[in-house]
Parts: structure tokens; sequence; C-alpha cells
């Protein structure tokens, strides 16, 4: 619908590896190539949302991040199944948030770290580790790249730590 619209597309894949995010965004681009754009033109930008956490090691990121990263995508799930127990209670139509009542009661018991950092859903690790995968994002056909790098309780001096060694290393490798 966005790419039929001509409107960039935002697409916020927690939880999704890159090569899911890659059919998402294929579909976006078949409906670009038949665009009619309510606005004055076509953007054909498609960025991503998702959970970032650069460190001097491997571990160091996993132990800094580790139970932030698994917390907001839990709780986001949470919160966007209650959006839809929302709109039932209102005895409203769901229309484009749809999607919110696959999220109401989900299981979510087996989601650790390991399980989305083994897919690839979220960039965690030294920079170089960071580069690897902001790669694989960009394979997909994003954009840009949206990095939410404090979710929950990251100690302030690593996550400034890590926005310096990301801007100081892994932005300078995509210019």
């Amino acid at each position: 619908m966005a790419g039929r619209n001509g409107l960039g597309l935002l697409s916020f894949t927690i939880g999704v590896p890159p090569e899911e995010l890659a059919a998402r965004i294929q579909l976006y681009r078949q409906g670009l190539a038949e665009a009619k754009p309510i606005g004055k033109f076509v953007n054909p930008r498609a960025a991503t949302f998702t959970m970032v956490h650069c460190a001097d090691t491997d571990e160091q990121a996993r132990q800094n991040a580790a139970e932030s990263i698994v917390w907001y995508l839990k709780k986001s799930v949470a919160l966007i199944g209650s959006l839809a127990a929302w709109q039932e209670e209102q005895q409203r139509e769901l229309g484009t948030y749809a999607y919110a009542k696959t999220m109401q009661g989900l299981d979510l018991s087996g989601l650790t770290f390991e399980v989305l950092d083994d897919m690839g859903a979220v960039i965690v690790g030294t920079p170089e580790r960071c580069i690897e995968r902001v790669r694989r994002y960009q394979q997909a056909g994003c954009d840009q790249l949206l990095c939410l790098m404090n979710p929950y309780k990251i100690p302030a001096r690593a996550v400034a730590r890590s926005i310096e060694l990301f801007g100081r290393e892994v932005i300078p490798a995509f210019r």
C-alpha cells in the first residue's frame, strides 16, 4: 500500500531477520512500480528500525544489551496486542492495525537474546560485527537504518560508548 501511494517505507522489524525484511521491501518496490503518489512526489526510500549496541568486545556488547533488547521486544509485543484489545473493547474496526490482533497472547517464552542474535535480528557486537550486520540490512534493500541504542536499562556510559564506536567506525564503512 505504501509503495502504491508513493510513500517511503518505514518497517518496524524488531525480531525479524534482514532476509525477511528483503521480501517485505520487494513487495514495497513492486507497489512503487505502479505508484500513484498521494503527495507531490514519489518517495522510493525504504527504512527499517532495529536495536543496536556496539562495544569493544562482542561479549561486552551482549552483556550490556541482552536483557534490554529482550525486554523491549516483549514489551512492544504486549503493547501492540493491548491496542487490538482496546479497539475490540471500544467496538472499533482494526483497519490497517489488524496485525495487532496477532500480537495478543503471543507466546514469547522461548524468545532469548541468543535467538534474536543468531537470526541477525539485532545489531550487537564489536564495530566489525556491527558492520557485517548492517551489510545484511543493506543487501536486503534497506536505504536507511534507524537504530535504537538505548532500550530499557543499558547503562548511560555503555550507550555513549556504543554511539561513539558506531559513529567513528561503523557509519564510515557505508559512505
